[in-house]
């Protein structure tokens, strides 16, 4: 099947989310995670682990390259993120216009 690269369960990951308190994932690739985990079988193996354990949001397919050229330009790494959601009825996810305010 189709395989995503990007992370995967363990429990030091989960733990080092909680631990620093992160809010959001954002990344560009499909998904936040490995789509499918070759060596268990399972599908987005820490959607339940950071989503509905953690509360963590998942922002996927997100433009970073801009972003990441500013920050190493002048060497910050720290803004804030902001993304208001579509608001879509009965949905369990939506599009987002996501802004990092530096």
């Amino acid at each position: 099947g189709f395989c995503e690269p990007g992370l995967t369960y363990s429990r030091e990951l989960v733990e080092w989310f909680q631990t620093k308190e992160i809010p959001n994932l954002v990344t560009d690739t499909i998904a936040n995670e490995v789509t499918y985990e070759p060596n268990t079988g399972v599908a987005l193996p820490l959607h339940c682990a950071l989503m509905r354990n953690l509360g963590v949001t998942l922002t996927e397919i997100a433009w970073l390259d801009d972003l990441a050229d500013a920050c190493a330009a002048d060497g910050r790494w720290s803004f804030l993120y902001a993304a208001a959601p579509l608001k879509v009825v009965d949905g369990t996810g939506a599009p987002v216009n996501p802004i990092a305010i530096r």
